[in-house]
């Protein structure tokens, strides 16, 4: 089996990546990203490559991350927060709108 390490250099070089699994990948080992701003997932494609992302991690590594990236933004303390029920919402257009509603009502606690 692959190191993490090696998993996750795989994982940044492959066309499985965007601006919020980044920022996971970057709150967790303290590396910087080119990509602009972090930024937390706004549709269920973005939250697919979070959570694919958080798929190759233990699952220590994997509440480390989430426990990291709440400090990102409101939206992130707010999705990370619920994560476990949003990674068991069946279909897309269910995900998508729970994350809005999620994000939404973070920014108006906020």
């Amino acid at each position: 089996m692959a190191k993490l390490a090696d998993k996750v250099i795989a994982w940044l070089l492959s066309n499985d990546t965007g601006k919020s699994s980044k920022t996971l990948c970057a709150v967790l080992y303290r590396i910087p990203i080119d990509d602009g701003p972090h930024t937390h997932p706004i549709d269920s494609s973005d939250f697919g490559r979070c959570k694919r992302f958080l798929a190759i991690l233990s699952p220590e590594k994997k509440r480390v991350a989430l426990a990291l990236v709440r400090g990102v933004s409101l939206e992130w303390d707010a999705l990370a927060e619920s994560w476990d029920y949003l990674e068991n919402i069946p279909g897309h257009a269910t995900l998508c709108e729970q994350i809005g509603r999620i994000i939404r009502k973070a920014r108006r606690e906020g």
